[in-house]
């Protein structure tokens, strides 16, 4: 119990009520010396803006001898994020181990925010959007500006593959997309011919990187429609 590296916690029940009645090293560390100030504390004192941990307290002592609970810290480590497990020691004590999740819980929503903004990013771009398979070019994910580029919808090509499609006007581009991507992990303005749902061939300004889904390696590829450019240019020749 002292040496354990788990910050523990010794809650003695009194009456309807409980008080810190011990505390190990790590318990010490975790709260930089602040759970010396709440020794012999009662509960009912210390949460009385979090009365779910005073319930948390009962609930183990009369239905459930052991449970988790997760809550930030007001007193002892304030504002960190803990995961409290509670156990039950007849006749009147109660264990708690504290875990804390701070760092977790600050990488989960720094993750969240990423994938908000790559989600926005993905749905709002003009340009075409999409995510494949490497394996086989299956469509896994398309954006918009893909549909009005295109003309293909979700429903035309999610779960399809662009060769099934025949997307690529010359098979032999896809083949130097890959390549390049198996080489280098990424591939820069490739230039190369689209076929549209309508029959149209379009000029196509090409970046991609490997990603990896579910261990899957897939394409996530932005593609630009620069026809209008090229025939200026050939127009300008």
């Amino acid at each position: 119990y002292r040496k354990s590296p788990i910050p523990t916690f010794t809650w003695q029940k009194r009456g309807d009520d409980f008080f810190l009645a011990d505390y190990n090293l790590a318990a010490d560390r975790v709260t930089a010396g602040k759970v010396r100030d709440f020794l012999g504390k009662s509960a009912k004192e210390l949460y009385q803006d979090q009365p779910q941990v005073l319930e948390g307290l009962k609930q183990c002592t009369a239905e459930q001898p052991a449970f988790r609970q997760d809550l930030v810290s007001q007193h002892f480590a304030p504002g960190k994020f803990l995961s409290v497990h509670y156990a039950f020691i007849p006749p009147d004590l109660i264990i708690v181990h504290a875990e804390d999740l701070t760092d977790h819980r600050l990488m989960e929503e720094k993750l969240r925010k990423s994938e908000d903004k790559f989600r926005k990013a993905f749905y709002t771009s003009p340009d075409s959007v999409n995510i494949n398979r490497l394996e086989d070019g299956m469509f896994v994910s398309i954006n918009p500006g893909f549909t009005r580029i295109t003309g293909y919808t979700e429903e035309d090509i999610i779960g399809k593959t662009s060769i099934e499609y025949n997307i690529w006007d010359n098979i032999g581009d896809r083949q130097r997309l890959v390549d390049g991507l198996r080489k280098d992990g990424e591939v820069t303005n490739l230039e190369a011919d689209f076929r549209t749902k309508g029959g149209n061939i379009i000029h196509g300004l090409m970046s991609a990187s490997v990603i990896e889904l579910d261990g899957v390696p897939h394409i996530l590829s932005i593609t630009r429609d620069i026809t209008d450019r090229k025939r200026a240019e050939e127009a300008l020749k």
